[in-house]
């Protein structure tokens, strides 16, 4: 799993009394950067940047600390739809705010002259490159240059649990996001090119093991519904309602029943997402009846009746 932001590992954390999430990534590009790291090895995978923008506003919405930061932040309800997501400053160039040290859903905008002082950075520095949708490659790249091993099998911790299908406007996302994120897809295209440049560069044999990566999105579902967070399966779906507000206000309501179901699903769920799904569905049924025909569960893919579940619930309508 991966470790704390710390000097190793560039990520974003929360300040001590939890106002605001910082990146650690801007002393590596400030402009002492270049001379602090100069005798430092640095690994950079990149997503694709509309995916991971996508990605990031599914993942943040269903968790109140990012709703509330949103709030905080931009004095406004956290975006109801993708297309909201992206035509926002606090979603512009996530990725070289990110890079820039800059706080989660900073507004302000990033002036031309900080691509160019990435990208010239990026040149200096000793970095290996990847990109996620070919990660077997990435690591494989990464074992090489930096001299480690990953092993053959790879646990696969982290997976989109439950995404909603685009919708019909994708075409107008697309060009939103290309409109408003010119640096990240300015970086992202370097980075790409990179990668491959420097996958050319391997050993005959180095790209002959393939990687092979276990884990799916149950086993992400029993980290998402953990203390001490404790979310409940319900909010997977929150972004298949047609509305948030009273969603969460009746997920707060119940928090406490909420809390205890996952915990019942849990002591017999063997750390395995689907039996603790099928456990969670029964017990939610039984607390909180649904109107209509059964909810038939899949044992194989639980999700698809647990969002189902929350359909009926919340948006008998919809049904």
């Amino acid at each position: 799993m991966p470790p704390k932001a710390c000097d190793t590992y560039r990520h974003v954390y929360w300040n001590q009394d939890r106002s605001l999430t910082h990146s650690n990534c801007g002393d590596i590009f400030s402009p002492e950067g270049e001379s602090l790291y100069a005798d430092r090895q640095f690994l950079l995978t990149l997503r694709r940047p509309l995916e991971r923008l996508e990605s990031e506003f599914y993942f943040l919405g269903n968790r109140a600390e990012y709703r509330d930061l949103w709030a905080r932040t931009l004095g406004s309800a956290f975006p109801d739809t993708l297309l909201e997501y992206v035509e926002s400053d606090g979603a512009a160039e996530s990725v070289t705010k990110f890079l820039l040290g800059r706080d989660l859903f900073d507004p302000a905008p990033v002036e031309p002259v900080f691509t160019t002082m990435i990208l010239n950075r990026l040149c200096s520095l000793d970095v290996v490159f990847g990109l996620t949708h070919e990660m077997s490659s990435t690591i494989l790249n990464a074992e090489y240059r930096l001299g480690i091993s990953c092993g053959t099998d790879v646990k696969h911790y982290r997976a989109s649990i439950h995404k909603p299908a685009r919708d019909s406007n994708w075409s107008d996302i697309e060009r939103v996001f290309a409109d408003r994120n010119r640096s990240d897809l300015e970086i992202y295209d370097f980075v790409s090119k990179s990668f491959q440049g420097q996958i050319g560069e391997l050993p005959e044999g180095q790209m002959s093991s393939e990687k092979t990566f276990q884990g799916d999105r149950y086993d992400s579902l029993l980290g998402f519904v953990a203390p001490p967070a404790s979310r409940s399966p319900f909010e997977l779906f929150v972004k298949d309602l047609p509305e948030s507000t009273s969603f969460y206000a009746w997920i707060k309501q119940h928090r406490s029943a909420l809390v205890h179901l996952n915990v019942m699903a849990r002591k017999h769920d063997a750390h395995d997402g689907r039996r603790f799904l099928v456990d969670w569905i029964c017990r939610a049924m039984k607390k909180f009846p649904h109107s209509g025909d059964p909810i038939p569960v899949d044992a194989n893919d639980p999700l698809i009746a647990a969002q189902a579940y929350t359909l009926r619930l919340f948006a008998p309508e919809e049904q």
